[in-house]
């Protein structure tokens, strides 16, 4: 297994300053994806090549398929001209001549960032097409968030293709008010293999009415959804205190946030951590590799503004570090 099928949202966070910022966990975590392939690929990784082979030569054969939906509008031409200057390949963005490319209206509360989703978006439309014709689908991972899903047609979509491809799926929670409700989650998980939420979609899976203060409360916590839902790897993110993944059997892997002196911001840093996660299972990592490499990168991108980078050493530095 060495491709990955990223479905959902491509949207741009409209910032107070009035910039503009290409976005949407699926898009981040293609991006990423793609730059940790490039980086493997680059001299970074024929430098580390001679140490580790094997391991350059797993990154070098993962790839991955973005499937979204743009409107035919000039924030989805820059969209596009982004992925193609990055390198990413847009045969599975279709093109939306009825709805606008998605935007979000970005705010800060309490200093974390607050999103106003608009409705009717171009990405609650994806049709998936595509991708039919992609026979080794059958030997993807699929991804996918839970925002693109709160719309029939796309959530139709990712029904059909599950069906038809029987692809191992990775869920990302990543709730977004107001547009999930608790008592459709289940419907989010069908499939899910691997699930990853924070402390606080933790707590609404559960059933908690107060918030999972203490580790050993999260993790019995954390093993009454595995068990629920069946799950081989729920992974728990803790922000600042780090993350922890408890497995099938009920066994915890833990590690803490690497120590950080200058935060920009924590747009993405989720996005970031999931991408090393993907990553980390097309190349068959264990969790007691992964985590601490996921969380390195998410902190490493907590350092930087917004939720990518155009700067290839920052994905060069990582994997040359996962050789070590």
């Amino acid at each position: 297994m060495k491709k990955a099928l990223i479905f959902g949202e491509i949207l741009y966070d409209c910032l107070p300053d009035g910039s503009e910022v290409l976005g949407g966990a699926p898009f981040n975590v293609a991006w990423h994806l793609f730059a940790f392939r490039r980086a493997a690929g680059g001299r970074a990784a024929a430098r580390v090549a001679q140490a580790n082979s094997e391991a350059v030569s797993a990154a070098n054969a993962v790839d991955s398929v973005l499937l979204s939906r743009l409107g035919e509008d000039e924030r989805g031409a820059r969209a596009r001209q982004a992925m193609a200057d990055w390198g990413i390949a847009d045969i599975a963005v279709e093109a939306d001549a009825m709805h606008p490319t998605g935007i979000a209206q970005v705010g800060l509360h309490d200093g974390h960032p607050t999103f106003d989703l608009r409705p009717e978006q171009a990405y609650d439309y994806i049709e998936g097409t595509a991708v039919d014709a992609l026979s080794d689908l059958r030997e993807a991972l699929l991804y996918h968030g839970s925002l693109a899903l709160r719309n029939e047609v796309s959530r139709q979509t990712l029904q059909r293709l599950q069906e038809q491809f029987q692809m191992p799926c990775f869920v990302d929670l990543n709730l977004r008010e107001p547009w999930w409700r608790a008592e459709t989650l289940p419907q989010y998980l069908i499939g899910a293999k691997w699930l990853k939420v924070n402390d606080d979609e933790l707590r609404i899976l559960c059933g908690s009415s107060e918030p999972l203060d203490h580790f050993d409360h999260q993790v019995e916590a954390a093993q009454s959804v595995v068990e629920r839902f069946q799950l081989e790897q729920l992974i728990v993110t803790l922000g600042s205190k780090g993350a922890f993944v408890v497995l099938a059997n009920g066994a915890v892997v833990s590690e803490q946030t690497p120590p950080l002196e200058t935060v920009v911001d924590t747009v993405g840093a989720g996005d970031a951590f999931t991408s090393v996660w993907l990553f980390g299972l097309l190349c068959d990592w264990s969790p007691q590799t992964a985590l601490p490499r996921a969380l390195r990168f998410a902190a490493d991108i907590c350092t930087i503004p917004g939720a990518t980078s155009t700067d290839v050493s920052i994905y060069e530095r990582q994997v040359s570090s996962w050789s070590n």
